[in-house]
C-alpha cells in the first residue's frame, strides 16, 4: 500500500474463528518500508556486494574495519624502527643501510653513530625506545577486517545480514524477503489458538517482486513455524489447474480489487480516518505530540501507524472488525461471481483506483455494495485526540441567551 510515493506500508487484515467458535477481524500488524524501495532477492545481494567492496576498498586505519589494541606510545621489540619518537623517514633510511629495521635491532645494534646521525642523536632514540616491550607485537594487536573477504561476516559473526543492512548505503532499500517473513510471521501470529492455528494461510495479490522465481524458491526452501510446512505452503494460490495457460499460472491474479478487501474498501476508511484525524488536529502547533499530519515521509507514516495500530482492539482505530469482516466475506460472494462469468471481470465488484485503472480509463468504476449506517462506525477519535475532539465540541455549541 502506497501513498504519494513517500509513506509506503504493507497493510493486512484477517478474519479469525476464534478457539470459543466466534469470528473476530483484525489488522495485523503493518510492514512500514517508507521512504524505502523494496528490491528483489538479486538486487539486495548485489548491494550487499557493492557495500562489501567498498569496505575493502577503504583506504586507512577506519573503525571498526581496523581494531589498533595498541596502547598510546606503546612499543614492541617487532615494531618498524620509525615507530620510535624522532624517527622519520630519513633518518629511517640512514638506519637500514646499516640493517637497523626494528625497534629490536636499535635496541641491541652496538652502533652508537651513523653518517647524519650523530653518537648524541642515536642515544637519545635508543633511550626514546627504552619502554618498549622485549617480546614481538601479538599477532592480533591490530586486526584489519577489511582484508577479509567478507568485512561484516569476520567482524559481526552471525549477525551480519542485520547489520549490513543498517548501513548507511543499505537503510535506502529493503528486501522482498522481509515482507514475505512479515507477512508470514504476522499470519502466523494472529492465528495462535484459533481453529486454524496450523493450517493457516495467507493471499497477496500478484506483486511481481513476490511471485518472482527467486521469491517463490525462497518461500519454498524456508521452513515455517508448523512442522513439515514451509513458508509456500501457507500462500492461497490457484488450484486443480485454474489460471493454467495464462500469466497468472500458479499465482494469484493481480489487480482485482474485489478480491482484496484492503484495496477494495479498507485501504479508503484508514484514508478517510487519517484525514478527519489531520482536520481534528489542524489547529495544533507542528510538534505537538498530538497533531496528525502527512506533511513529511515520517509525520505521514506515523499518522498511519496510530490508526491502524492493532492495540486498538476490534472496535478502536481503523478500519474495524465489522469494516474487516463485511468485506472479507464479500470476497467469497465475488469468487462465486466471477466463476459464474466464466473469469471475466464482473462489474460492480470493487472499485479500481490507481496508476494501474488509469491505463485503462474504458473500464467502468466498481463499488462493492455497503450497508446503510456502517459509516458509523468511522468515528472513532485516537485517544491522543480525545480532548481535542471535545473541546472542539464544546467551543461550537450554540449558545443560547436568556434576558
Amino acid at each position: 500500500m502506497k501513498y504519494y510515493d513517500e509513506v509506503r506500508l504493507s497493510l493486512g487484515v484477517a478474519k479469525v474463528k476464534t478457539a470459543v467458535g466466534g469470528v473476530e477481524g483484525k489488522r495485523l500488524p503493518l510492514f512500514d518500508y517508507s521512504g524505502k524501495v523494496l528490491l528483489t532477492i538479486k538486487d539486495w545481494n548485489k548491494c550487499k556486494n557493492d557495500e562489501i567492496k567498498r569496505v575493502r576498498s577503504l583506504k586507512g586505519d577506519c573503525l571498526p574495519w581496523v581494531i589498533n589494541r595498541r596502547k598510546k606510545d606503546e612499543l614492541f621489540r617487532s615494531d618498524s624502527v620509525d615507530m620510535v619518537k624522532g624517527i622519520a623517514e630519513a633518518t629511517k633510511t640512514k638506519m637500514a643501510g646499516a640493517g637497523i629495521n626494528t625497534v629490536g635491532q636499535l635496541l641491541s645494534s652496538n652502533i652508537n653513530n651513523l653518517p647524519g646521525i650523530s653518537q648524541k642523536k642515536m642515544k637519545q632514540l635508543r633511550d626514546a625506545a627504552r619502554h618498549a616491550h622485549p617480546y614481538d607485537a601479538p599477532a592480533d594487536l591490530v586486526k584489519n577486517y577489511k582484508a577479509e573477504v567478507n568485512p561484516y561476516k569476520a567482524l559481526y559473526g552471525d549477525e551480519w545480514e542485520s547489520k549490513i543492512a543498517k548501513c548507511t548505503y543499505m537503510s535506502s532499500y529493503v528486501p522482498i524477503t522481509d515482507l514475505i517473513d512479515h507477512v508470514y510471521e504476522e499470519t502466523r501470529q494472529a492465528f495462535v489458538a484459533s481453529k486454524h492455528e496450523s493450517d493457516f494461510l495467507f493471499y497477496h495479490d500478484a506483486l511481481s517482486l513476490m511471485t518472482s522465481a527467486d521469491s517463490i524458491k525462497y518461500m519454498k526452501t524456508k521452513a515455517g513455524a508448523v512442522e513439515g510446512k514451509s513458508l509456500y505452503d501457507h500462500w492461497l494460490l490457484p488450484a486443480a489447474g485454474l489460471n493454467a495457460g495464462t500469466d497468472f499460472a500458479g499465482k494469484p491474479v493481480g489487480n482485482s480489487p474485489e478480491l482484496m478487501p484492503l484495496d477494495c474498501s479498507l485501504n479508503k476508511d484508514l484514508d478517510d480516518a487519517v484525514m478527519r484525524h489531520i482536520l481534528l488536529s489542524a489547529h495544533l502547533k507542528k510538534d505537538d505530540e498530538r497533531k496528525f499530519s502527512l506533511a513529511t515521509i515520517k509525520s505521514g507514516a506515523r499518522a498511519y501507524r496510530l490508526l491502524w495500530d492493532p492495540a486498538h482492539g476490534p472496535h478502536g482505530g481503523s478500519p474495524t472488525t465489522d469494516r474487516i469482516l463485511n468485506d472479507i466475506n464479500k470476497v467469497l460472494t465475488s469468487l462465486r461471481a466471477i466463476y459464474d462469468a466464466n473469469g471475466r471481470i464482473v462489474e460492480g465488484l470493487g472499485n479500481r483506483n490507481g496508476r494501474r485503472n488509469l491505463v485503462n480509463e474504458t473500464r467502468k468504476k466498481r463499488g462493492g455494495k455497503r450497508v446503510r449506517g456502517e459509516a458509523v462506525t468511522m468515528k472513532w477519535t485516537h485517544p491522543l485526540l480525545t480532548d481535542v475532539r471535545k473541546e472542539l465540541i464544546r467551543t461550537n455549541e450554540p449558545v443560547n441567551n436568556v434576558e
